[in-house]
Formats: C-alpha cells, structure tokens, sequence
C-alpha cells in the first residue's frame, strides 16, 4: 500500500513521542516508554503506517487510546491510517476529536489542513475553504496558509478574496515562489497584466526553471498583445521541460491563432500523448479561435 500523503509530516510528530516526550495526561516518563505503554503502542503503529499497514496501524493508536483517550497525536495518527485505507467517515471523526480536545493546539491545526485535503479532493471548496479558515485563526502569522487559502479562493473564482490572502502571504513568506505564480494569476485574471507579468517574473527568481510559471507569464504577454514576448516564453518553458503538456497547448492556440494549423495541430497532438485528459480544453478553445480570429488564448 501507498503511504500517505502526510506521511512525513506525521512522522515528524510522532518521533518525539516515541522518544518519550509526549503528554499522556499524567504518566511518568518510565511508564511511558514500558511495554504496554502509549508510547510502545506509537513506536509499534508509526513502524506500521510506514509500511502501509494500515490496519495493525489503527489497532495500535486505538490502544494507545485506550490508555489515554485525550491523546491527540494518537488519534491524529489514527485519523491518518484511516485516511490511507480510504476510510473518510472515521478518519474525519478523529480529526474533529481532535479539535475538540484541544481546538488551538499543533494537531488540530494540522487536521485541520488534512480535512482541507479531503474536502478538496471530493469537490467540496466550500468546506476546504471552511477549514482553511480555521487554521489560519489558530496560526494567524503563517504565510503557507494565506497562500493555501488565497489558491482555493482563486480556484472557487473569489479574485478579491484570493488577492487579499495572496498579499498576506507575500508579505509573510516572501520566498515562496508559489504564492507570487498564484497571485500572478489572479493578477492575470483582474486584468493587472503588469503586475502579473511581475510576479510570475519573481517566482522564476525564486525557483527557477518551473516552466508552469514560464506559461503564465506567457499568457499575461498574450493577453496584453504581447504576442512574440508569449512565443518567446511558452519556447522556453519546454526547452525547459518537453513534457509540459499545458505548453504544448498555449504554443499551438496561439500558433493556431496566427493561422499556422499544422504546427498549431502538432502541437496539440503531442500534447494530447503527454495528457489525453486535456481533449476537451483543447476542442473548447479551438472552436473559441475559430470562431473569433481575434482570441489569441
């Protein structure tokens, strides 16, 4: 089995614990760490959630439960392992536990990002973003959760709102290069074409040779009739990564745009071998271009 998309992260909270660091409501130190213990029942899971046995995983944090049922990075862990077994319904229920317990604690906040996850991947922004609320309240300083928050906003088409978060979180984490493509996008999608051409500029400098950023500043220079300055930019991001399939795509619209059909249509080809999902954005757009000369995106 796959681990977990947070994986990591868990792992990271759950070391100290079996270190012996962790709070069990009142255990001394030496009972923590003796078998039986809620800290022998963390080594044991956390040895199995990295294997991907979800199972034995979830039967060792529910001991470790049983012993201190206000333990909140048990049933984090245990929320996880539900997670990875597909299991959303009990998986939320121990991430809610967990707010319950301890609403502006280090694991609430992070439940709170995972049900953001889950939300997300079942279509429901207006839950995600409802989470993502809730998270910022408890980290009100953190600039990885405007920037989160101010994607979903852009996502759900909130351009004030993902332009406001996005602000915050330049401000708070200046070297984050997907907050500047971010809000380089809602830029774009205001009509701010020079501010957006600046941001996407800015997370190039920060992590250079992202060609997804490379396409945006492209399309900004389209959109302001930039039109060689767009070329020049969608060449490079595949010079950068042939397999960019959203390259392929803008290149060939606006080859197709200047009336250059076989290169417009090779381009959509290749495109369409990298991802076969992008038929339909493909076929809305040409009939758009065909329709109207003048659309160059």
């Amino acid at each position: 089995m796959k681990r977990g998309r947070f994986a990591v992260m868990f792992l990271a909270l759950i070391m100290p614990v079996t270190a012996g660091h962790a709070q069990f409501g009142g255990l001394s130190g030496s009972s923590q760490r003796a078998a039986g213990s809620p800290d022998s029942y963390m080594a044991a899971a956390t040895r199995f959630y990295v294997d991907g046995e979800f199972d034995l995983a979830i039967e060792s944090y529910s001991q470790a439960l049983k012993i201190a049922p206000k333990f909140t990075e048990a049933l984090l862990g245990r929320g996880l392992a539900y997670k990875g077994k597909g299991d959303i319904d009990n998986a939320i229920k121990d991430f809610r536990a967990i707010v319950r317990i301890d609403p502006r604690g280090k694991d609430a906040y992070t439940a709170h990002l995972i049900q953001r996850e889950i939300f997300q991947m079942k279509g429901d922004l207006k839950s995600a973003l409802a989470e993502l609320d809730r998270a910022v309240a408890i980290r009100p300083n953190d600039g990885s959760i405007y920037g989160a928050r101010g994607a979903l906003k852009l996502a759900i088409g909130d351009l004030n709102g993902a332009l406001l978060d996005l602000d915050k979180a330049a401000a708070l984490a200046p070297n984050d290069s997907f907050v500047f493509d971010n809000r380089g996008l809602a830029r774009t999608a205001k009509g701010n074409l020079e501010g957006a051409i600046e941001d996407f500029s800015q997370a190039m400098k920060l992590n250079f040779r992202q060609p997804s950023f490379m396409v945006h500043r492209g399309d900004a220079k389209l959109a302001k009739g930039d039109t060689e300055g767009a070329l020049a930019d969608y060449d490079q991001a595949l010079k950068w990564d042939r397999g960019y399939a959203p390259g392929h795509v803008q290149r060939g619209l606006l080859k197709l745009a200047q009336g250059q059909e076989a290169e417009a249509q090779a381009e959509f080809e290749f495109a369409l071998k990298l991802k076969p999902s992008l038929a339909k954005t493909i076929d809305e757009a040409k009939a758009k271009i065909r329709k109207d000369p003048e659309v160059k995106k």
